[in-house]
């Protein structure tokens, strides 16, 4: 190969980079880095149960905000899950509706404790959902369906859809496995339960806009962040649950991340005082139900 040979694929390559979302991984990494409050993890793995084959996110940020442990006995653990993407041939559209005043019914699927839990009459990860002040319930408007526009080059990639997947099939093997693990040694060493919480993000280098119908015409606006609300069976519970994900223009980020803070510190002045309560309902119904399977199991004999 001689050298204009060179140059020339040297530029390809460097094109190909460009046009790929790994530059903007690289910035949002960096970012993350400089903000200082964040433990990185730039190769995420999990396991597609539907693929049956294992996969990677692009990164995991883990808050060190939580690592004062003001909710003793309880420890609240808070993960962002984050797939970067990049188009300059699309511009995305996300179609909103009315979002109602509650948390629980819109993420369920990325909030649980190992608190027990033997009763149904009592679910903590929807008091929890419910008590947690998160940024949220700020939003009048949720995206519900999405689409990518083509603005320019022949590229039709799902970069929407391939994000989505990732994210929340990351966020279903993550808290599955991670309650198993805390929950496995908390027994054996009586330690503290856990409340582990998600954010899954998507952060986005291209034209962001949300459309909506609220005036009975058509709305578009460009945005820097929106939420947009999802469902998946999970494999591991075999529920349907739902997902809020967060989706971020590349230059809204740094805001973003305070925005997670934020919502750390107010929760975790929230929490503070529900948490003996909370625990005392728990023993209480851990107590009456080991009652009742003493009493079956007499009857039985």
């Amino acid at each position: 190969m001689n050298i204009t040979d060179k140059k020339a694929l040297e530029e390809h390559i460097k094109a190909h980079i460009k046009s790929s979302g790994y530059p903007l991984e690289i910035q949002v990494s960096n970012l993350v880095d400089e903000d200082g409050r964040f433990v990185i993890n730039n190769t995420a793995y999990f396991f597609d149960e539907e693929l049956h084959t294992g996969r990677s996110i692009d990164m995991s940020l883990m808050s060190m905000d939580t690592f004062t442990n003001e909710l003793n006995p309880l420890f609240l653990r808070v993960d962002i899950p984050i797939e970067c993407k990049k188009s300059e041939s699309h511009a995305w559209v996300f179609y909103e509706r009315k979002r109602l005043a509650t948390n629980a019914i819109y993420m369920d699927g990325q909030i649980h404790s190992t608190v027990q839990e033997p009763s149904s009459e009592m679910c903590f990860s929807f008091f929890f959902s419910e008590k947690l002040k998160l940024h949220y319930t700020k939003y009048k408007n949720q995206a519900v369906a999405y689409d990518e526009i083509k603005i320019q080059g022949n590229s039709d990639k799902k970069l929407i859809f391939e994000a989505i997947n990732q994210l929340i099939k990351y966020v279903c093997y993550e808290t599955h496995t991670t309650l198993t693990r805390i929950s496995e040694f908390a027994r054996q060493k009586n330690c503290e339960d856990c409340i582990l919480l998600m954010f899954p993000a998507i952060v986005f280098d291209g034209l962001l806009y949300k459309a909506s119908f609220d005036s009975g015409q058509l709305e578009i606006e460009e945005t820097p962040h929106l939420l947009l609300h999802t469902q998946y069976r999970c494999p591991y519970c075999n529920r349907v649950e739902s997902y809020t994900i967060d989706v971020i223009h590349s230059s809204y980020f740094p805001e973003y991340l305070n925005l997670i803070k934020a919502n750390i510190a107010n929760s975790t002045i929230a929490l503070k005082p529900e948490i003996p309560n909370i625990l005392n309902l728990a023993a209480q119904q851990k107590s009456k139900f080991l009652e009742k399977t003493k009493s079956e199991i007499t009857l039985l004999k």
